[in-house]
């Protein structure tokens, strides 16, 4: 243990240093440190600085409680700035003598300075609160807002302006704008008429989107995740609210997400003691994509199970999302690690000392971020002990969660295809550029077949003789390894380009198209190249001539009846030994009504009583005359519209049939089906190819492309 005291603060520091041993490996705890003044005190929010150091802020009391709920005496609001090693550069209170005091959250203003929410306390309540210092901890400004109560999040807007989220006096949601001197342009509180909080904001296109919960009895719920999405002037665009699994739901924490719309982060109710981490994907439009919730950490010592507490998240460089949060039936803060889809990565228990955890006990963890290096850094309290005299003393604590060891991710690559075909003694060009999430150090290696070729991005390789080359490149990091592959078959004659490029087309009956070799590379001479056209009539279950020494093809040909058909196209050349060629085949699906279907796999499996649609898509979407009709094995059901949606109750074997008809005369009609095969059976994880194994730099990642 390393022991420093500084400004008169005591710090502890716990070095833990782990290697990781695979790809999805949980990381360490790195390091903890304890900021302790000789009272409670603790953190709320933590952010890294522009010059790579750490500022918390959160408050300090010397009266009874937890220093984290209501009702405590608070004493003062503090803001500590330290370096990159999480040593003190400085701290200031910003506390008022006689009035509690407490910060909820800070950010780092573009031109440097510190901004905090929170609130202050008065004779008849408490009045939102913000502050703006210098980063050198020097008071600009500190305003109090009267008609908001508790502030809980801040941000600054693309023209800086700020805005902020809380609770209003009267209990309802409600948003700030304010200038960047702090003066109020507007306010606003949303559904008064119901308790709510908004505990988090972001900026989005044309406005704003504050989340949290209220009173939910309009969906049959005493409380549920609440998201509201205003214009720039406070009018509502939508307002939602989301009960996981319909059961009572908090949100305390929004990000928005790489792909579009955001992520909440909150906890369900399970019962009266029970309660379970979880998080909701909603769209720009507020409609919710997807919702997960996951077990908590098992309580030691015999407590109510499932009790959850303080926590909030941050969107990790992968596009996935780390949340802290407390399991608060023994006072156990937790990270968990999960995917942008929601899966969990991984869940790893803090355990501040060898202390039993108690429910009398502070441990807990409040904010977390994701730093330059790709540590996770989160900041909360915890309780220490004390022999000799006897005592408990609530402290400030920020931790390191040493980086994710994973591949680097391959961004650009040259070739895109993955199959190459070259005239012999040719020579390709191929480049790999990748990036590393951590910013660690990547190495290159290029191998051709076996033997190792170059070390830089980019290579060019030389192919002398005909066959097959493989091209390797491996790019790795410290621990890990991914690689590119290529296939390079080098020959003396081969097609280069052809028309349709894609070799399984779907036409209408009577449609017309053109086909054609329209590149052909040859290390002889072209002149003496000549060209056979052969197509597989399925009608006539024969391939018979349809061209002969007419190098663009067949052109303007139409397909008069419907059904499957092979056309192949050969280049080649008699007046050498042994005769190099080549050729090219398309197949060709020929309909008269229907042009594509969903699912688009002839054959398909389901879980018992799960839904799936069946849709049939037109040439002629637009056509009145068009008629659909369904089979489920032998007998009719009940749809004539263009989709089935059906719940297969049992396991077993079922072909759904869907048929579509047009008119195409007075009295005629033209008719397709198409059929699928359904096996409904319970799934195992064989089902899906799913490898338990992990891939480590002795059998790295493969990337096909």
């Amino acid at each position: 243990m390393k022991s420093v005291a500084s400004n008169g603060i005591f710090l502890s520091a716990f070095l833990i240093v782990a290697n990781a041993v695979d790809t999805y490996c949980q990381p360490g705890l790195e390091l903890t440190v304890i900021f302790d003044t000789g009272i409670k005190e603790a953190f709320t929010r933590v952010i890294q600085t522009d010059d790579g150091g750490y500022s918390m802020c959160g408050g300090r009391s010397s009266g009874p409680g937890h220093v984290f709920v209501r009702g405590v005496d608070w004493q003062d609001s503090w803001v500590i700035k330290c370096d990159s090693e999480l040593n003190i550069i400085w701290m200031r209170d910003f506390g008022v003598p006689d009035l509690q005091d407490w910060f909820q959250y800070m950010i780092q203003a573009d031109n440097g300075d510190l901004v905090a929410v929170g609130f202050r306390g008065s004779d008849d309540n408490e009045r939102l609160r913000v502050l703006r210092i210098s980063i050198e901890g020097e008071l600009i400004w500190d305003r109090i807002y009267e008609s908001g109560e508790y502030g809980y999040a801040i941000i600054e807007l693309k023209d800086g302006r700020f805005a902020m989220c809380g609770q209003s006096r009267d209990s309802a949601g409600i948003i700030y704008i304010i200038d960047e001197d702090g003066e109020e342009v507007w306010h606003a509180t949303y559904d008064a008429n119901h308790i709510g909080h908004f505990l988090g904001i972001r900026e989005t296109d044309g406005g704003l989107v504050a989340a949290g919960y209220r009173q939910a009895q309009e969906i049959g719920l005493a409380l549920a995740m609440w998201a509201v999405r205003v214009d720039f002037e406070g009018n509502v665009v939508w307002n939602t609210l989301h009960g996981i699994n319909g059961r009572t739901s908090l949100c305390y924490g929004i990000t928005s997400s790489e792909e579009g719309g955001f992520l909440l982060s909150g906890k369900i109710n399970l019962g009266p003691t029970a309660r379970a981490l979880a998080v909701a994907k909603i769209s720009a439009e507020g409609g919710v994509e997807w919702d997960r919730d996951y077990e908590l950490p098992q309580p030691r010592n015999g407590f109510m199970a499932g009790m959850l507490y303080a926590f909030n998240h941050t969107r990790m460089p992968d596009g996935g999302y780390a949340i802290c949060a407390t399991q608060g039936s023994d006072n156990r803060p937790f990270v968990t690690r999960i995917t942008a889809q929601g899966q969990v990565r991984w869940q790893n228990v803090i355990a501040f000392n060898d202390r039993d955890f108690t429910p009398q006990n502070v441990n807990f963890l409040r904010s977390i971020i994701v730093n330059d290096e790709g540590a996770l850094i989160a900041a909360g309290a915890l309780t220490q002990f004390s022999e000799n005299p006897p005592d408990t003393n609530t402290s400030a604590v920020v931790i390191r969660i040493e980086p994710e060891q994973d591949a680097p991710i391959v961004i650009e690559h040259e070739p895109q295809d993955s199959v190459l075909f070259v005239l012999t003694g040719d020579s390709i060009r191929f480049r790999v550029v990748a990036r590393d999430q951590w910013r660690r150090e990547i190495f290159y290696t290029w191998r051709l077949d076996d033997q190792r070729v170059g070390s830089d991005t980019a290579i060019t390789i030389t192919f002398p003789e005909q066959g097959t080359y493989r091209v390797r490149c491996e790019i790795r990091n410290d621990e890990f390894a991914t690689a590119v592959l290529w296939r390079v078959e080098t020959t003396d004659l081969f097609i280069a380009s052809h028309t349709p490029d894609t070799l399984s087309l779907t036409l209408q009956r009577n449609s017309e198209i053109d086909f054609a070799l329209d590149s052909v590379a040859y290390i002889g001479d072209l002149e003496n190249l000549r060209y056979e056209w052969m197509i597989y009539d399925s009608a006539a279950v024969r391939w018979g001539e349809v061209g002969g020494d007419d190098r663009i093809g067949i052109r303007s040909y139409a397909f008069d009846r419907t059904g499957g058909y092979a056309l192949k196209a050969k280049v080649f050349d008699l007046n050498v030994d042994p005769v190099p060629a080549d050729s090219v085949q398309w197949a060709i699906q020929v309909r008269g009504v229907i042009r594509a279907f969903e699912p688009n796999l002839a054959e398909i499996s389901l879980e018992p009583r799960q839904e799936t649609t069946f849709e049939l898509i037109p040439f002629n979407a637009n056509n009145d005359s068009i008629q659909f009709w369904w089979m489920l094995n032998e007998a009719d059901t009940m749809s004539i519209e263009s989709t089935l949606s059906i719940s297969f109750q049992d396991t077993g074997r079922y072909i759904v049939s869907g048929y579509a008809r047009e008119q195409v005369g007075e009295e005629a009609w033209e008719e397709d089906v198409q059929r699928w095969a359904v096996n409904v059976g319970m799934l195992s994880v064989d089902d899906f190819g799913l490898d338990s194994g992990f891939r480590r730099n002795d059998d790295p990642l493969m990337i096909s492309i």
